[in-house]
């Protein structure tokens, strides 16, 4: 007969500091999602440095918790205390606080907060058959915020600054966003030349987002929003710049119908800007989390292969003129920048 092991007898594996250094980074991330919650760091930018009691009673928090809350902030560098007063870090106030320009709050409760898809990545990954339509309709405005926050990481002034360094742009006059990014793009190259007016195409869940961020860069004069997507034949034609940006994963399947659509948007001489993640052959993966999280964003699949894409638009009549690696928070999206040639 089998007995069971005495539990005193039972020696636990080498590696299992690995499991407790998962669940402790968990539990770390879940100290900063309560703490922007609650709206600690934006009652201490605007109250200066405060005592535990002070900011207890400020933000209205259970003091049995306050102090290891406190200091939990203080170990993952959010927070700082001189003699018996809490104040933000520098790190804080330029990223963790909502008046600031920087701010990425919505950005990390959009990415693993309640309503992300890696708070529920079993549902995500089990086989199902596949769906072009968006899986962001149900995004709240905090999150749609987020994806903007993403955004302005650095790929967006990026890819701008591309598109500027165009012979033809100074010339431009008329642009036509079809990109995910909010209008975000249409708004910093208008910014850059005061003759450029576009139509931005958005669905219905994120008009008002779009209509926001027009409002508060005063551009309500030269941006409007068209309810579309890049597949409509309902859409103004002689366009300068027709930029594209992440929105082209649920429509892989008929690329080349969105480049024959985009061609006759186009003027001659004009420029087609795209921007997305991509998967080489084989699909390998040297960051496993990075890939998912691309995976989970882009509705199950990055598009495939660079080369056939940048095939594909000559094939549609446009002239390759920039192929670029353009950073971005999940690793490196492709910039293909192209000329409608003559017909």
């Amino acid at each position: 007969m089998n007995r069971e092991s005495n539990l005193v007898d039972i020696v636990i594996p080498e590696k299992i500091e690995i499991i407790n250094n998962l669940t402790e980074s968990f539990k770390a991330h879940q100290v900063l999602i309560a703490a922007l919650e609650v709206g600690l760091f934006d009652w201490i930018y605007e109250n200066g440095e405060s005592t535990r009691e002070e900011i207890i009673e400020g933000i209205k928090i259970n003091g049995m918790f306050s102090r290891s809350f406190l200091s939990t902030l203080l170990s993952l560098g959010f927070l700082q205390l001189n003699s018996d007063k809490y104040t933000n870090t520098e790190v804080t106030n330029k990223f963790l606080v909502s008046k600031s320009k920087y701010y990425q709050g919505n950005w990390i409760k959009r990415n693993t907060g309640s309503s992300s898809k890696w708070n529920n990545l079993k549902d995500n990954i089990i086989a199902k058959e596949e769906n072009d339509s968006t899986s962001d309709d149900n995004l709240e405005l905090s999150l749609i915020k987020g994806l903007q926050e993403r955004s302005l990481r650095g790929e967006l002034q990026n890819i701008v600054g591309h598109v500027t360094s165009w012979n033809g742009f100074s010339k431009s006059k008329k642009i036509l966003d079809m990109g995910d990014e909010y209008g975000l793009y249409s708004i910093a190259l208008s910014q850059l030349n005061s003759n450029l007016t576009g139509t931005i195409l958005s669905n219905s869940h994120d008009i008002k987002v779009t209509e926001k961020y027009i409002a508060k860069y005063n551009l309500a004069n030269k941006l409007k929003i068209l309810q579309n997507d890049a597949t409509s034949n309902e859409i103004d034609a002689n366009n300068d710049i027709v930029l594209v940006s992440h929105s082209l994963y649920k429509h892989r399947k008929k690329l080349g119908d969105i480049f024959d659509n985009i061609n006759k948007l186009l003027k001659e001489g004009g420029l087609a800007v795209f921007n997305h993640w991509f998967c080489g052959p084989g699909c390998g993966s040297s960051n496993g989390l990075k890939e998912l999280d691309k995976s989970l964003f882009s509705g199950g699949h990055p598009l495939c292969h660079s080369e056939k894409f940048a095939k594909l638009l000559e094939d549609y009549g446009f002239e390759l003129i920039k192929t670029l690696d353009i950073p971005s928070y999940n690793g490196i999206s492709k910039l293909h920048m192209a000329i409608k040639i003559k017909e």
